[in-house]
């Protein structure tokens, strides 16, 4: 994936592996290289959900604030009009374990 400024990937529908848009990118995120070169490479995007997809996969959001997922660069198939996903976004939230019953 190569990418020259945030902004011009700020703001993109993202659309899932099921073809639905689930949202828009918020951010994304750096990470240095181990390399001698040092440099930047793209780790992933924070995806900013639509209200009913959030409530769907049970990601919290409020009135002014909305529900956001982090996705990997692994899961990004493409990036052009659109950012288009490798994985349903449901399958990127973690759900916290369940306690065991005593």
């Amino acid at each position: 994936m190569r990418l020259s400024y945030e902004d011009q990937v700020r703001g993109r529908t993202v659309i899932d592996a099921t073809g639905s848009s689930v949202g828009e990118v918020d951010s994304l995120y750096l990470e240095s290289e181990a390399s001698e070169a040092g440099g930047l490479r793209v780790s992933g995007i924070r995806v900013k959900l639509h209200s009913e997809v959030a409530d769907a996969i049970g990601v919290a959001h409020g009135t002014f604030r909305a529900g956001a997922v982090d996705v990997p660069a692994e899961a990004i198939r493409a990036v052009g009009d659109a950012v288009l996903l490798s994985v349903a976004i449901g399958s990127l939230v973690h759900q916290p374990a369940a306690a065991p019953s005593p």
